[in-house]
């Protein structure tokens, strides 16, 4: 069953603007229907459930893109840094502001891509596959970052009412971090 939309994030958008324009250009929520769901992914006799769509919103900032989002009790954000200098410091400094104003534990995780520019070889790669540089099925050191980003869950605080307004002043923190 999807998860009802998100009154915290809503109620954000009546104070900061990013999140009234997000919600206004990207505000459906995504239904989940039975014709979606096939056996191959869905076996409810080895104990599988149906898997929710998710609703995030996207807000650009001056110095990286945050998709802010809600999974169960959890909230979770995706940082992409808009500069290559920012890149390696965003996670650290995401882990301090997101614990500084949540007052608890996070978990940061770091997600990168790579992918093969070879024309004939359609390989994208996690860097840990990657050997001297060059890329595994074809050989060639034709290789260019497609994906570079953090990742942010902050467990439980979703399904806090008094936790509404945290996610934007999170970021807030954040972008006087990341300048």
């Amino acid at each position: 069953m999807p998860d009802k939309p998100s009154t915290k994030i809503e109620s954000l958008a009546k104070r900061d603007p990013w999140v009234r324009e997000a919600l206004t250009r990207l505000g459906r929520e995504a239904k989940v229907s039975r014709e979606n769901i096939t056996e191959k992914s869905f076996r409810p006799d080895l104990g599988d459930r149906p898997f929710a769509t998710h609703r995030f919103e996207i807000v650009d900032r001056q110095a990286y893109v945050a998709e802010v989002g809600r999974v169960g009790e959890d909230y979770l954000f995706h940082l992409y840094a808009k500069t290559e200098g920012l890149r390696d410091r965003l996670g650290d400094q995401a882990k301090s502001a997101f614990e500084a104003v949540f007052r608890r534990q996070v978990e940061v995780h770091r997600d990168r891509l790579v992918k093969c520019l070879s024309p004939d070889c359609l390989a994208l790669l996690a860097p840990a596959d990657i050997h001297g540089g060059r890329c595994p099925d074809c050989g060639r050191t034709s290789l260019q970052t497609r994906l570079d980003a953090w990742s942010v869950r902050v467990p439980g605080m979703a399904g806090n009412p008094l936790a509404g307004e945290l996610p934007a002043r999170a970021l807030e923190l954040l972008d006087q971090a990341a300048v």
